[in-house]
C-alpha cells in the first residue's frame, strides 16, 4: 500500500485502491470509523466529561455563543446566518471567533474538528462557508450537559 503523509497531516495516496484499502484498513471490525459515536459500546473518539468541562471553562462570550447556535441546528449553519445570529461584520469577525476555539481545544489537547467543522459550498452560484458541530463534541454535550453538571 502506497501512501504519504504531509507536513500537515494530510494522507496522500497514489491510487484510488490504495485509499480505499487504507480507509479500510482504518475501520474497526464493522467497516465505520473507530471514533463515530459512544452508542454500542463503541469509542466516543477523545472527548470525556473531564476534557469537555476543561474546554468548556475556557470558552466564552461569542465563542460560547457559537456553539450553542451550532449544537441548536444539528444540520450547520451558514457563514451569513452565523454572522447575522452573532452579530459580527465580517467573515474576518467571524474567523476571530473560530480561531478562538481551536486555540482553546488546542489547550485541551483537542484539534479544532473536533469541535465543529467547516464545509465550502455553492448555494445559488454563491461560495458559502456552512459550520457544524462535530458529532463527537455533541455527543459529549448531550452526556455531560451544556457546561452543567448532571
Amino acid at each position: 500500500m502506497g501512501y504519504r503523509v504531509s507536513k500537515d497531516g494530510e494522507i496522500i495516496c497514489d491510487t484510488a485502491e490504495e485509499a480505499i484499502a487504507l480507509a479500510r484498513a482504518m475501520a474497526g471490525p464493522s467497516g465505520r470509523s473507530r471514533s463515530l459515536s459512544r452508542k454500542g459500546g463503541e469509542q466516543a473518539g477523545r472527548w470525556d466529561a473531564t476534557r469537555y468541562r476543561d474546554f468548556m471553562s475556557l470558552i466564552k462570550g461569542k465563542q460560547k455563543d457559537f456553539l450553542e447556535t451550532l449544537l441548536e441546528n444539528p444540520h450547520g449553519k451558514t457563514d451569513s446566518a452565523l454572522r447575522h445570529t452573532l452579530r459580527l461584520k465580517s467573515n474576518n469577525a467571524l474567523a476571530g471567533v473560530t480561531a478562538g476555539l481551536s486555540k482553546n481545544a488546542k489547550k485541551i489537547g483537542m484539534d479544532s474538528n473536533e469541535v465543529f467543522t467547516k464545509e465550502k459550498l455553492m448555494v445559488n452560484d454563491e461560495r458559502v462557508l456552512e459550520y457544524k458541530v462535530a458529532d463527537n463534541f455533541r455527543g459529549i454535550t448531550e452526556e455531560v450537559g451544556r457546561g452543567k453538571d448532571k
